[in-house]
C-alpha cells in the first residue's frame, strides 16, 4: 500500500470509530444518511490535504462529481453543524 492508500486508510478508520459504522461501508457503495456522512467527512479530509479529485475518484470507485459533491455536502454540513467546523482548516 502506497503512502498515500495508506493515509486514506488511516482517516477510514477514523471515521468509522466516529461514525459508528464499517469501514466497507465508506467505501462501498452504501448510500445511506451514515455512511454518506462518513464518506463525504473523508474525502473533504482529504481533499484538504492535497489528495487530488481523481485519486479519490478511483479510490472510491465513484465519478469526478460524486467526490466534487461529497467535498460541498460536507462543507454544507460544517457550516450548520459548529462541531465541523473546528475540523475545517481556515
Amino acid at each position: 500500500m502506497n503512502t498515500n492508500a495508506h493515509q486514506l486508510h488511516d482517516m477510514i478508520q477514523q471515521a468509522a470509530t466516529v461514525y459508528r459504522v464499517r469501514p466497507d461501508e465508506i467505501t462501498g457503495k452504501r448510500r445511506d444518511r451514515l455512511a454518506f456522512a462518513a464518506r463525504s467527512e473523508v474525502i473533504a479530509k482529504a481533499r484538504g490535504e492535497g489528495f487530488t479529485t481523481t485519486f479519490l475518484s478511483q479510490y472510491f470507485h465513484r465519478d469526478h462529481t460524486s467526490i466534487i459533491n461529497a467535498i460541498r455536502h460536507h462543507e454544507a454540513q460544517a457550516d450548520l453543524v459548529p462541531v465541523f467546523k473546528s475540523r475545517r482548516k481556515a
